[in-house]
């Protein structure tokens, strides 16, 4: 199935991001966390707004968000 990415209607509120990823909008349903080597990282259903990446490294992902998705960065100094 088609994904777009970089999508207006769920993007983060900051990015880069360091412990947890805050959504403009409120999402209720299935999220990818994909690292650029295509592997999944962390998946589950949200029903609000954040999401937790504090276990996460360093680096660049991609979060899909159903058929949206966008580029997050998680750095942690």
């Amino acid at each position: 199935f088609p994904v777009t990415i970089e999508s207006p209607t769920y993007s983060p509120a900051v990015n880069p991001v360091s412990n947890t990823l805050q959504l403009r909008q409120t999402y209720r349903g299935f999220y990818q966390l994909v690292n650029l080597q295509g592997q999944l990282v962390q998946a589950g259903f949200l029903d609000g707004n954040e999401i937790s990446v504090n276990t996460l490294p360093n680096g660049i992902y991609i979060c899909i968000l159903g058929q949206q998705a966008f580029r997050l960065m998680v750095y942690k100094e």
